[in-house]
């Protein structure tokens, strides 16, 4: 099936490359000196500025509520707000990890007493048997 798919592509792609042959374009020189004959439209300027200033005093800013959502401030205070709740620590994690720190203490002392009991369960002979096996 895959190497049906990759003939027939390559057929595509060979049926595609013979029509599209590349043709050079011929300027039409009447044609361009029509249209630069035209005259282009002419646009309006702008009217920024021309009704007075375009920046409103700061306590007429503060009062539009959407600006104030979305204003240099409200980013700033979002950027404080992300920071602080980075930095502040999770109280579940530190559980965590310090119950994960005392059970790994625990399974260590536990270990060390099973090796002591382990070395001490062998008898030592006292002086008095080791006279009487001589």
């Amino acid at each position: 099936m895959s190497r049906q798919l990759k003939s027939v592509g390559l057929w595509a792609t060979v049926l595609f490359a013979i029509t599209a042959a590349a043709v050079p374009v011929k300027p039409d020189l009447q044609k361009i000196l029509q249209q630069q004959k035209q005259d282009y439209k002419r646009f309006e300027p702008a009217r920024a500025g021309w009704n007075g200033p375009e920046m409103l005093p700061a306590r007429q800013a503060a009062s539009n509520p959407i600006y104030e959502a979305y204003g240099p401030a409200s980013t700033k205070r979002a950027i404080r707000a992300a920071l602080n709740a980075a930095a502040t620590p999770d109280p579940a994690a530190i559980l965590a990890i310090g119950l994960l720190i005392l059970m790994l203490r625990y399974t260590r002392h536990q270990r060390l007493q099973r090796q002591r009991a382990s070395v001490m369960a062998m008898p030592v002979p006292s002086r008095l048997e080791e006279r009487r096996a001589a």
